[in-house]
């Protein structure tokens, strides 16, 4: 079995990876963390040559994590549901769990975060919440077409797990 979980950038894919990794008994694959391991380059480096060539990065790297036969709970890169074919490879291969969370909350969190977020650098006249609100909407059609929705302001965690599990058997997956 595959859980993905997709969202903004802030809204706990990495602080949710390990916890929905030990209840589902499945291991953890942070995305970012993979590509900066197998290129030797941060994710700004990646993205400072451009966009594209990072996203084939990152769908190379989906493709060859989907062919693992043992399953994993994998925390995306933002962005990456949102290019070329990822969200229906990932939706064929398991269960997508967007992660939500408000606008002030995720630049809360945001500004509090050592991570730098290549594409939610400030401009020129445009600020954090407007970077994020443009990101959001350029997403949100995507996200919202996951599997389940986790609220991280507001649901509760063991019940996200009981709908994971529940999917998990109905689909007919191998049983967590």
């Amino acid at each position: 079995m595959f859980l993905f979980l997709i969202g903004m950038p802030g809204a706990g894919k990495t602080y949710w990876l390990r916890p929905f990794a030990e209840a589902l008994h499945l291991p953890p694959i942070d995305m970012d963390a993979s590509l900066v391991d197998k290129y030797k380059e941060s994710i700004p480096e990646m993205m400072s040559r451009g966009e594209v060539g990072f996203r084939e990065r990152e769908s190379a790297l989906l493709q060859e994590l989907l062919s693992r036969p043992e399953g994993a709970v994998i925390a995306t890169g933002g962005g990456t549901p949102c290019y070329q074919d990822n969200l229906p490879a990932m939706k064929a291969a398991g269960i997508v769990l967007y992660l939500s969370c408000s606008v002030p909350c995720l630049q809360k969190r945001l500004t509090t975060s050592a991570v730098e977020r290549p594409l939610l650098k400030t401009t020129a006249g445009q600020g954090l919440d407007a970077a994020l609100k443009e990101t959001f909407r350029a997403r949100r059609a995507v996200y919202e077409q996951a599997d389940l929705t986790f609220d991280t302001e507001r649901d509760d965690f063991k019940e996200i797990v009981r709908q994971i599990h529940f999917i998990n058997q109905e689909n007919g997956k191998r049983n967590v």
